[in-house]
């Protein structure tokens, strides 16, 4: 894994500066070091939403109750898949659940077959079903990752990221301190690194969920 302190290193010097703390770097007061961890730490977000090159595998344990309304586990960004004791659940919209049935949440007692997350708060999803007897919610999903801290302890933390993506993590926090309004902006260049960023998700994407030929072939 590759620490923060090695990842600002190398942006450091993409970026011709002394040192990797920024604060009494080349540029200094320009880019300080705090503001480098939290490009950092909004990229780890960003790449993760747009690739879910990460996922974990959250169990939640439901008591008996009449309870529909439920809270996401923790810190769950995009939920790929849901399913409730063992049985995959199917994503689904209020409209659509309410043109099949308007009184879909008066139904009888059972287990789950559908979710839906518009027009709730952030960390609540609903199902179409009471689960009376309780059961167990299994969320695939995205995870929020934990932000690193400030200088020096920050240095020291892993990219939650094998070291394939770390170039490609490298990139965009390039393109954002490049971006940034004053004397050093570079657009031309930021729009660069922002294009390579894209690359790296582009292919985090096609290893995730393969292209439209392969996900069809036959055999």
């Amino acid at each position: 894994m590759t620490t923060v302190g090695q990842v600002l290193s190398k942006v450091a010097k993409d970026l011709h500066e002394k040192d990797n703390t920024f604060a009494l770097g080349t540029h200094a007061p320009y880019w300080t070091t705090d503001e480098m961890i939290s490009y950092i730490n909004y990229t780890e977000k960003d790449f993760l939403r747009r690739t879910a090159i990460v996922v974990s595998d959250l169990p939640i344990i439901l008591p008996a109750g009449n309870a529909i309304l439920f809270q996401k586990p923790s810190g769950a960004m995009d939920i790929e898949r849901i399913s409730f004791n063992g049985k995959r659940m199917r994503r689904q919209t209020t409209w659509d659940l309410s043109r099949e049935n308007q009184n879909w949440r008066n139904n009888s007692p059972g287990a789950p077959r559908y979710w839906h997350e518009d027009h709730l708060n952030v960390n609540d999803l609903e199902v179409d079903r009471r689960p009376v007897a309780g059961g167990t919610f299994r969320f695939f999903c995205t995870v929020i990752p934990v932000e690193h801290v400030a200088y020096p302890a920050g240095y020291l933390e892993d990219i939650p990221f094998i070291d394939a993506w770390e170039p490609y993590i490298r990139w965009n926090v390039l393109s954002l301190a490049l971006g940034k309004d004053g004397d050093m902006q570079d657009i031309a260049r930021s729009a660069y690194c922002q294009q390579r960023y894209l690359l790296g998700v582009a292919l985090a994407n096609r290893l995730v969920f393969g292209t439209a030929l392969q996900m069809n072939a036959a055999g």
